[in-house]
């Protein structure tokens, strides 16, 4: 499963390969945001934080993606509708 996580910090980067070589883990310290999200049409699963836009928009682009994982108590950048 390709996996990319949006926001991290190191200390979350080190945790998060730790799912390698059974997963392809990406690890970014930048939010998602629309102008990029094409890049990552292939991940099935994505982690982000607060920053990240996960609108229509946003995820029209991610078309194998089975699973959005926050890190935040809240989920209101992610469009639920969509």
């Amino acid at each position: 499963m390709k996996i990319v996580v949006f926001e991290a910090e190191e200390w979350e980067r080190v945790a998060c390969l730790a799912l390698e070589p059974t997963h392809a883990v990406v690890c970014r310290k930048e939010p998602l945001k629309v102008g990029g999200a094409g890049e990552f049409a292939d991940a099935e699963a994505i982690s982000t934080f607060v920053n990240s836009d996960l609108g229509a928009t946003v995820l029209k682009h991610l078309s194998n993606l089975k699973l959005i994982a926050t890190r935040s108590t809240g989920y209101d950048h992610i469009d639920l509708d969509y």
